[in-house]
């Protein structure tokens, strides 16, 4: 059985995300992000693109979301129950 570190892969990958945005240039990066933003609010622009220049930049994903979130907002996922999707199909199939 294969144990991960949690802890151990979480500090990884902060001092990962640390070492890349002190490599990176970081005014040419939020000039993107901003950039993102602004087509974003305005309706115009390739947003796919402006996302991959970005990320080409060595802007992080989660800095990508948050450029586009600050005006789509976040999604949040609403709990339902779906409930007798099947009752049509279990009483045709019950031999009778």
């Amino acid at each position: 059985m294969l144990k991960i570190d949690n802890t151990h892969v979480r500090n990884q990958q902060i001092n990962r995300l640390k070492e890349v945005k002190a490599k990176r240039n970081e005014e040419a990066c939020q000039a993107s992000l901003k950039a993102l933003t602004e087509a974003a609010s305005k309706g115009e622009g390739n947003l796919l693109q402006l996302s991959v220049e970005a990320a080409r930049l060595r802007a992080t994903v989660g800095e990508i979301s948050f450029a586009l979130e600050q005006i789509y907002g976040r999604h949040v996922a609403k709990d339902s129950i779906v409930r007798g999707a099947y009752s049509k199909e279990s009483t045709e199939n019950t031999g009778e």
